[in-house]
């Protein structure tokens, strides 16, 4: 089995901030289809179930860079092992998640047997258990914040290995940290690093409308869609139509915006050093005038 620190001295594409950010982008696939599940379909149970090995594949995938960020020093109190923790937290939530998908599809089924067992045709609209609909709204809200808890990893574990190979400079020479010294500024704006990050973690569609020829961007940040068309012009995002539809394109990073999205955590870390606390004046001993009803005896 590779270890951790070989696959981060792999290459670029093994970069760990860059796994974890393509890891962003499955979660926001999955999302996409599940929430075009619709209970009241003609094959429900399948449609269901059908997302019950990639919802798991998430969870596996999730555990292992779990387990890859827990090789990093990062185990001392601090942003770095929260950003850990979080990570453990979204690999158990979308194992949930894909228990609840299974039992949608149970009460599911069990629905359809109860339904031939009076002799009436399964209807889905009117026969389905409430149990199933309710199971697969709690399958979306588990995985949900997926895409940004990834991306927020990446951009905290980054930061935090720079500002550590800066404290403690005898980390710099590990293979571990090095890979994250590695990367060189893009030359991208604030805007254009912050609609990265919101394209990571799931935030931005964008709509045409064909009969006009003219696009909307739908997102929660207030990103233009001349900032996103410059990055798509720099090869760093491109987008894919969401299920459903032949309007709304989900926007995603390309190999080469995980790199820039990176590179952008990288030198917006603090380079200074910040072991030494700063200094503390002294604070000055008042005088025994001064202490409030004089000295107790």
């Amino acid at each position: 089995m590779t270890s951790p620190v070989a696959d981060l001295a792999a290459g670029p594409e093994e970069r760990l901030p860059e796994r974890l950010l393509a890891l962003a982008e499955r979660f926001t696939r999955h999302n996409d289809a599940l929430r075009m599940v619709r209970i009241g379909e003609r094959a429900p149970a399948t449609a269901v179930l059908d997302h019950v090995s990639l919802t798991r594949e998430l969870a596996h995938q999730t555990g292992d860079l779990h387990e890859a960020v827990y090789q990093l020093p990062l185990h001392h109190p601090g942003d770095g092992r929260d950003a850990r923790i979080r990570l453990r937290h979204l690999a158990h939530l979308t194992t949930e998640a894909a228990e609840h998908l299974i039992d949608a599809g149970d009460a599911i089924d069990r629905a359809r047997d109860e339904t031939t067992a009076i002799e009436e045709v399964f209807v889905p609209h009117r026969h389905m258990p409430r149990s199933a609909d309710d199971r697969l709204v709690l399958a979306r809200d588990l995985t949900a914040l997926g895409p940004r808890t990834c991306a927020e990893t990446a951009h905290t574990v980054t930061a935090e290995m720079v500002r550590l190979a800066t404290v403690h400079p005898h980390l710099a020479r590990h293979t571990s940290v090095a890979a994250f010294l590695r990367y060189k500024p893009t030359g991208l704006s604030a805007t254009q690093n912050h609609a990265l990050h919101a394209i990571a973690a799931g935030h931005v569609t964008i709509s045409t409308r064909h009969s006009r020829s003219r696009s909307r961007v739908t997102n929660r940040t207030g990103l233009t869609l001349a900032t996103l068309r410059s990055l798509e012009n720099r090869g760093l995002l491109h987008r894919e139509l969401l299920p459903r539809t032949t309007t709304e394109h989900r926007l995603h990073l390309t190999a080469a915006g995980r790199t820039a999205l990176t590179s952008a955590a990288v030198h917006q870390a603090p380079r200074a050093p910040v072991s030494a606390r700063p200094a503390q004046a002294a604070a000055p001993v008042p005088s025994v005038s001064e202490l409030q009803g004089g000295v107790r005896r």
